[in-house]
């Protein structure tokens, strides 16, 4: 999974810290190809387009366009405190076209992407309708659609990510990701401090359990180091690393 960066300027940047309750899905209105997140996001990058979204996804990679703190210009009504996830495809498409290999593919690294964001934010894996987005509170606390978000508050037309999109499917792999190591989220914890704090604790804390540390704070420090080079060798994990914890742990990891 390739995860790059191409930041717009059509946000609303928010000084102190949001209040972020919801990742909202979307569908880009895009062909399903290699390149489309990037293709999407360089157009967000424009500033006629007047939209954005915090991360755009295709079947092999994730680009991110907007911090989580700023506000996306994608779903009004949930604006102010949703994530935006545009994934590649079309409203109009059949549930058999949400199930080929390539939106396979797609919806399976959009659902590790939310599923880092549910854990950094402390967002419910639940799927939240219209009428929880209208009650507010913790019932609007969750992963929803561009399309109840239009039947909530009524500010826009748009109805994706469609009818068929499997929602209920694409929770679940949510749900599966949140107990999984992902190598990608994994690699920054290594590279400086400034990085490390990228890398959501519970990640961490389930690669300390995998190393069977006593302690499993769920920050990658001293001793976590020294504990994966004593089980691998060297202080990075890498996939083979991985893939030999899968075995013996049980914990999926992904690359």
């Amino acid at each position: 999974m390739a995860v790059t960066y191409k930041w717009t300027n059509n946000r609303t940047k928010v000084a102190g810290k949001r209040n972020i309750n919801l990742v909202v899905i979307h569908d880009m209105e895009a062909p399903e190809l290699d390149g489309t997140a990037e293709a999407v996001a360089a157009y967000f990058q424009k500033p006629a387009t007047r939209a954005s979204a915090h991360e755009c996804v295709d079947n092999n990679s994730a680009v991110v366009g907007v911090p989580d703190n700023d506000v996306a210009w994608a779903a009004p009504g949930a604006n102010h405190d949703g994530l935006q996830f545009e994934l590649a495809g079309y409203a109009k498409q059949s549930l058999k076209q949400w199930g080929d290999p390539y939106s396979d593919s797609l919806l399976h690294l959009a659902a590790r992407r939310v599923a880092r964001k549910c854990e950094t934010h402390d967002i419910p894996v639940r799927f939240r309708d219209a009428a929880d987005l209208r009650a507010g509170g913790a019932r609007r606390r969750g992963i929803t659609t561009h399309a109840q978000v239009t039947l909530a508050h009524h500010q826009s037309t748009h109805t994706d990510p469609g009818p068929n999109f499997p929602m209920l499917t694409f929770v679940g792999m949510v749900t599966a990701a949140s107990h999984s190591l992902d190598l990608s989220d994994l690699q920054e914890a290594y590279r400086a401090d400034s990085l490390r704090r990228k890398t959501h604790p519970k990640q961490v804390r389930r690669l300390q359990r995998a190393l069977g540390m006593r302690t499993q704070s769920g920050r990658y420090g001293p001793w976590t180091k020294k504990a994966a080079t004593r089980m691998f060798g060297h202080p990075q994990v890498q996939w083979e690393d991985l893939k030999a914890i899968a075995k013996t742990t049980g914990i999926k990891v992904y690359k």
